[in-house]
């Protein structure tokens, strides 16, 4: 049986040309420059759903689904930071679209500001998602939904993020 100082050499030589730069044959592997650098941590506001280089660059919210008694809400990510909305409230009686811009938020809550365009002219638009229990009509969502549109009382509800 060998001893263990002699069987701990053994293995060092043999996985000497396994070794990172090593080819094998005793001849430096090259090393990718991505792999020297520095690991910097990722920018503020860096977790959840996009990676770091993506931050301010495309928004966490994909599409969401939501609403309350007698209104609903879809927002759906075309470009970037940008999202489409149609928004019906009323019982429905009334509908509008509208644009709204990803805003950097709180750990847990997502804020989208725009503009609503209706026939009685544009309107500005601020959308809070908190993320949390939300009860509505016997179910459990997991966000709390919450639109200001100017000159209108705040609607609030529940709703989902969803995949677009």
């Amino acid at each position: 049986m060998l001893c263990p100082s002699l069987a701990l050499l053994i293995m060092l030589v043999a996985g000497a040309g396994c070794a990172p730069g090593n080819d094998g044959r005793g001849a430096a592997a090259p090393v990718h420059a991505a792999a020297q650098a520095p690991r910097t941590p990722p920018p503020p506001g860096a977790r959840g759903k996009i990676a770091a280089d993506q931050v301010g660059k495309l928004s966490p919210v994909a599409a969401f689904e939501g609403g309350g008694a007698d209104w609903d809400i879809a927002i759906h990510a075309t470009t970037g930071l940008r999202h489409d909305v149609r928004l019906r409230w009323g019982g429905g009686a009334h509908v509008a679209g509208g644009t709204v811009r990803y805003r950097a938020s709180a750990p847990g809550t997502h804020r989208l500001e725009g503009t609503l365009y209706g026939v009685g002219g544009d309107r500005g638009l601020r959308i809070d998602l908190r993320r949390g229990d939300c009860r509505d009509a016997g179910r459990v969502f997991r966000y709390a939904v919450m639109v200001a549109v100017d000159g209108m009382v705040p609607l609030r509800g529940c709703g989902e993020l969803a995949l677009p």
